[in-house]
C-alpha cells in the first residue's frame, strides 16, 4: 500500500520541480558572435520601422532584419561590428528575438574581406555586362569602363571620366546572400562624353553603383547584385 501510494505522489510532488527545472534551462542565457551591418534599413513588415541587419556565425546564415532591441551598440553608418551577444533562448527559437545585449565588440571595420580576397588595390576588373545596357559591344574598347575595388574604396574609369569613392562599406563572403555593399559620395572628372552612347553607359553604370547591394567574385568574375538580381559584371584583367 505504501508503495503504491508513493509511487502515485512522487510524479505530483517533482512534476513542478521538473517544470521549473525545464524553465530554467530553456530559458537560459546564450551567446553568439554576430555581424551588425553599419546602418538600420526599412523593415519588411513595417516599412515605417527601422531594422537592425544582423549576420550570425554559422556557416548558411544569411543577413536578417532585426526590429528589436539592440543594446550596448552605437552605429556610425560607416562600420561594421563584429559583436558577441547574448539573449534568453525560450522554449520556441525566433530568428526576431528581442532585447539582444551587446556582451562585447570584438572588432570594427569597414571593409571585412575574406582571407584570400582576389580584391586588390593593383587589380583592375575590366566591364562584361551591364543590366539594361546592351549596346557595350558598340563601344570602342578602349572607352569600356573597369574598376579597382579593394579596402581603399573604388576607383575607375566610367566610359567618359574618371572615378573614385573611399566610402564604401564592403562585407565580402563566398555567398552573396552573406556580403553587403554600399557606396556613398562618388568623386568624378568633368570631362563631356563624346559619344551619346557613351554618356548612357556613364549614367547606367553610376546607376548600377548606386543600388547595388552585395558583391561576390568567382574567379575571374566580380559580379554587383541589387537583392538577387545580377546588375553588372566585371572580370578581372590579369586572368589569362
Amino acid at each position: 500500500m505504501f508503495n503504491k501510494y508513493f509511487t502515485t505522489i512522487l510524479p505530483i510532488i517533482f512534476a513542478p520541480l521538473l517544470l521549473q527545472g525545464c524553465q530554467q534551462t530553456a530559458e537560459r542565457s546564450v551567446e553568439q558572435v554576430v555581424w551588425v551591418a553599419p546602418q538600420q534599413v526599412n523593415c519588411i513588415v513595417d516599412r515605417t520601422a527601422k531594422c537592425y541587419q544582423i549576420l550570425t556565425d554559422e556557416p548558411r546564415a544569411q543577413w536578417q532584419l532585426y526590429n528589436g532591441t539592440l543594446t550596448g551598440v552605437a552605429l556610425d553608418g560607416v562600420n561594421f561590428q563584429q559583436a558577441t551577444i547574448s539573449y534568453q533562448k525560450g522554449l520556441v527559437a525566433s530568428p526576431q528575438r528581442d532585447n539582444l545585449k551587446i556582451n562585447k565588440i570584438n572588432s570594427t571595420q569597414r571593409q571585412v574581406l575574406l582571407s584570400n580576397s582576389a580584391l586588390k588595390s593593383n587589380r583592375t576588373w575590366q566591364l562584361k555586362s551591364l543590366f539594361s545596357f546592351d549596346k557595350l559591344p558598340d563601344i570602342k574598347h578602349q572607352q569600356h569602363p573597369f574598376l579597382t575595388l579593394s579596402a581603399s574604396g573604388v576607383s575607375g574609369f566610367s566610359g567618359c571620366n574618371r572615378f573614385f569613392s573611399d566610402n564604401v562599406s564592403l562585407f565580402e563572403s563566398n555567398v552573396a546572400q552573406q556580403s553587403l555593399f554600399e557606396i556613398g559620395s562618388v568623386a568624378t572628372t568633368r570631362g563631356l562624353c563624346q559619344y551619346p552612347l557613351n554618356q548612357e553607359l556613364e549614367r547606367t553604370l553610376f546607376l548600377m553603383l548606386g543600388v547595388s547591394n552585395r558583391v561576390l567574385v568567382k574567379w575571374p568574375l566580380l559580379s554587383f547584385y541589387q537583392g538577387d538580381t545580377t546588375v553588372a559584371q566585371f572580370v578581372a584583367s590579369d586572368w589569362h
